[in-house]
């Protein structure tokens, strides 16, 4: 297909995102047009921690955010690592649904062995500890038996450097493998019922002023999305992803984009939102989420009209 780019006149959109291979549809949005057909003309940057992400989209630094629908219930309702006033956060569309592997030190063989240890995570009180947490506790840990130390992203270098036993990872968030010696201990697809881990999110005010920018961003990650799952487009989309991922190979990319399609795990075809995914991320939230709350479902922190319109059957 011939590439477009946006016009002079392009809505300009701001989206802040995380350092994983999840942002594929962004890489390929641009480089193959897909938003420039849409006269969108997309900004992206990459966040350092979950809430530097949260609190710049709720400040209106930032238009919409790809990353966990956890942060957007857990800030909604003060359970975030910082309390902000009226956010105003939802989500309007689904992007992945990743495996979370609990990736720990040579020398621990069980989770028993994490008795006393530090474990790296993003944030202390969002993102994915809730599910990190969970895995601990049907592994026979109770909160008091470990530390957990946010270190935003970092958690893959920091593991590397030996400073923690463990920490909760994605395939696509590795920079490299396991030759270190370090090792997976579990896994959250195996461990959990299906997780909604990342979404497409926004202010509501912010999308209530620019409902055509936001449904056209709709529309064109979808083709985005439609793109990647062709079998004919599986190539291209591996040397995409190598292209924007300083020190990526060929053959990590490739596993990567396979990764990513699989079906069981990573992106979600046509951006929809799985309920029983998303109702397990509540769930969660209502087991650890501090300071405690009964949340009754997901409906308060979505709104899929935009979808609905972007999206018409």
């Amino acid at each position: 297909m011939a590439t477009s780019k946006p016009t002079d006149t392009a809505a300009a959109l701001k989206v802040i995102v995380f350092p994983n291979t999840t942002v594929l549809p962004l890489y390929v949005g641009e480089t193959k047009g897909f938003f420039a057909q849409q006269n969108l003309a997309v900004e992206r940057t990459v966040t350092p921690t979950s809430t530097f992400q949260i609190t710049r989209l709720a400040a209106g630094e930032f238009d919409i955010a790809i990353g966990a629908f956890d942060n957007i219930v857990a800030y909604q309702e003060g359970q975030g690592a910082e309390i902000l006033e009226n956010p105003d956060l939802f989500a309007f569309m689904g992007v992945a649904r990743m495996n979370l592997q609990l990736v720990v030190q040579p020398d621990i063989q069980s989770y028993a062995d994490l008795k006393g240890k530090t474990l790296a995570v993003d944030a202390v009180s969002s993102g994915f500890v809730s599910v990190l947490r969970r895995m601990l506790e049907l592994g026979g840990l109770g909160l008091e038996d470990y530390e957990l130390v946010p270190v935003g992203t970092r958690r893959w270098e920091t593991m590397k450097a030996g400073e923690h036993a463990g920490a909760l990872m994605t395939d696509n968030f590795m920079s490299g493998d396991l030759s270190t010696g370090l090792r997976i201990l579990d896994n959250s697809i195996d461990a959990l019922p299906p997780y909604q881990s990342a979404v497409g999110s926004a202010c509501r005010g912010w999308a209530a002023a620019h409902e055509d920018e936001l449904i056209r961003f709709i529309r064109a990650y979808v083709a985005c999305l439609d793109w990647i799952f062709d079998p004919a487009n599986r190539d291209e989309a591996a040397r995409i992803l190598a292209d924007n991922r300083d020190g990526m190979s060929a053959q990590a990319a490739a596993n990567s984009v396979a990764q990513l399609v699989s079906g069981r795990e990573g992106l979600t075809p046509k951006a929809a939102l799985n309920m029983d995914a998303v109702q397990t991320v509540v769930d969660l939230r209502n087991r650890f989420g501090e300071p405690r709350k009964e949340l009754a479902g997901p409906e308060p922190y979505l709104d899929l009209s935009y979808y609905q319109a972007a999206m018409p059957t």
